[in-house]
């Protein structure tokens, strides 16, 4: 039971990690907008909208498995790993301008 909700909270997580790497807002100020530095492609508008709703795919399967605690811890854990991501991907986007 333990298990489901911790790898339900990897999923996410690491689907988060995604879409805050590639998150255009951050990338405007970017010399080459269609690339990364390792030269991989910027995500398109439906890959992203993708992305988030699979975001919340761990969670729904969390519900349906009737494993409401597990729900609650993931989306709490979700949240969190979300701010940090987003606090961790900032002061890294400040040294590109």
């Amino acid at each position: 039971m333990t298990a489901a909700c911790m790898i339900a909270v990897l999923v996410s997580g690491g689907l988060l990690a995604l879409l805050g790497w590639q998150d255009p807002k951050r990338l405007r100020n970017r010399p080459q907008r269609a690339v990364l530095e390792d030269g991989t492609p910027v995500f398109g508008q439906g890959t992203r909208r993708l992305l988030g709703w699979l975001v919340l795919l761990p969670g729904i399967a969390l519900a349906i498995a009737g494993q409401w605690w597990g729900v609650l811890v993931w989306l709490g854990a979700t949240c969190t790993l979300g701010w940090i991501i987003a606090q961790v991907l900032d002061g890294h986007s400040r040294s590109w301008s």
